[in-house]
């Protein structure tokens, strides 16, 4: 990842190594497609590369999957390449397609994006309700 000059803070080959979440400090716009290319230019078994900001925990699949449903701009954040080289034992064959997904805040628009928690989140422990 250092190929792209990203700011990366943490990568997870997810439950799959055809599969990694990278979380990024963005610093502009069009910036996680370019971790995405390196990426896939640097792991060409990859299938899919999600691209979250730094507040997702990349190693939680759950965080990831909420970064995709509430960030992703599926318009115009997401690259599909085809009739690319793949995982030499993948049964579709040696060339394949692939998925990048941006699900980064735009910048700027940290508060519109801002994490919501019901309130106590955090604070309520199951310990405090189960009998010892």
């Amino acid at each position: 990842m250092q190929a792209s000059g990203a700011d990366v803070r943490e990568v997870s080959l997810l439950p799959t190594i055809l599969a990694a979440a990278i979380a990024i400090r963005k610093r502009f716009e069009g910036e996680p497609k370019q971790v995405m290319a390196a990426c896939f230019g640097r792991y060409r078994w990859l299938k899919l590369c999600v691209v979250v900001d730094e507040d997702v925990d990349a190693l939680d699949v759950g965080d990831v999957w909420w970064a995709i449903a509430t960030r992703s701009r599926l318009g115009d954040g997401v690259m599909h390449l085809t009739g690319v080289a793949g995982f030499p034992r993948d049964p579709h064959g040696l060339h394949t397609a692939k998925l990048g997904i941006d699900a980064t805040i735009p910048l700027g628009q940290w508060a519109e994006y801002e994490r919501k928690r019901p309130p106590g989140h955090g604070r309520v422990r199951l310990d405090d309700f189960l009998d010892s």
